[in-house]
């Protein structure tokens, strides 16, 4: 009198197992390491994908990890596998896999991926227009940003930036080095060619010595500096551009849920992180004279008084 229900209570498990099974293998995300921007980004894609089972598993400092790493992921056989920093998603670019391909906080990804093979995803590289508006809005009384950069890497980027200022009334002033030592000179001449620096990411800047360098010499020159992380507004920067990192997660889990909804995302696909805020210091803004804009300081995300 037992036998049907014992039977049908065994095949309800069977399911429930098969189940949990496929939604183990929807998503696998593979983190370069367990640093707190790559770990809040892992949490935003977690938070935005709550409903899907996830398996994460991550590099680290030793590189053969990587292919031990992408051994985890092909056993889990996932439809889709996120890439979270630079070195996961070269890892991951030279593997063939059967799911979905995406990267996250990875800066100039065209760079990186062109040779081991695109897949879309979301860059950590603020949107040109989003950064020259700001700066508009900002120093009402300033329009010529200098840029220092190293043309082989930055060339694209700085025209995209000339393109943004144009459109807003600003004017980009170039300003290419081949190496850290054509800076002083660049600082130090007697008429300055810009009334603001925009720094941006940049292997030539890559020291944090060569960055402390420029803020103190532009302050000290009464020439606010624009930075592009959190780094900045705490060392001199009048104003920063904060990428909220869980947000970029939150983008990236978007993607995901396209592909797991069998939607196309195109290889050249690559986003500019949604979520940036502003800090500003209006403490070192007054301490060299600088305007800020009413309308800035009142929508930043941060104010250092």
């Amino acid at each position: 009198m037992f036998r049907q229900p014992v039977l049908f209570f065994c095949a309800a498990l069977v399911c429930c197992a098969a189940v949990r099974g496929a939604q183990a293998d929807d998503v696998a995300i593979l983190l370069s390491s367990e640093i707190i921007p790559y770990t809040a980004c892992r949490d935003g894609i977690r938070e935005h994908l709550a409903d899907i089972s996830l398996f994460t598993t991550t590099i680290g400092d030793d590189i053969t990890r990587g292919r031990a790493a992408m051994e985890e992921i092909r056993r889990a056989n996932p439809r889709v596998t996120i890439a979270v920093g630079p070195q996961a998603a070269f890892v991951l670019a030279q593997e063939r896999t059967a799911g979905g391909r995406l990267f996250c906080m990875i800066l100039n990804p065209q760079r990186l991926l062109s040779t081991a093979g695109m897949f879309p995803g979301v860059s950590l590289n603020i949107a040109p227009d989003f950064q020259m508006r700001t700066i508009r809005r900002a120093f009402p009384d300033r329009t010529r940003v200098g840029i220092f950069y190293s043309t082989a890497v930055n060339q694209e980027t700085v025209d995209g930036l000339r393109a943004a200022a144009d459109a807003v009334g600003l004017a980009v002033v170039p300003l290419p080095i081949v190496s850290a030592q054509d800076i002083p000179g660049r600082l130090t001449a007697p008429e300055p060619v810009c009334d603001l620096l925009l720094i941006i990411p940049d292997e030539k800047l890559g020291s944090t010595k060569i960055v402390e360098y420029i803020i103190k010499e532009a302050l000290r020159r009464k020439l606010p500096v624009v930075g592009y992380n959190s780094w900045f507004a705490r060392n001199g920067a009048v104003l920063s551009f904060v990428v909220d990192y869980k947000g970029v997660g939150r983008q990236t889990a978007a993607l995901a849920r396209r592909l797991l909804s069998g939607a196309a995302v195109p290889a050249a696909t690559i986003l500019p992180p949604e979520a940036v805020a502003v800090s500003v210091d209006l403490k070192t803004a007054e301490k060299i004279g600088v305007h800020l804009s009413a309308e800035i300081i009142g929508t930043a995300g941060e104010v250092q008084r």
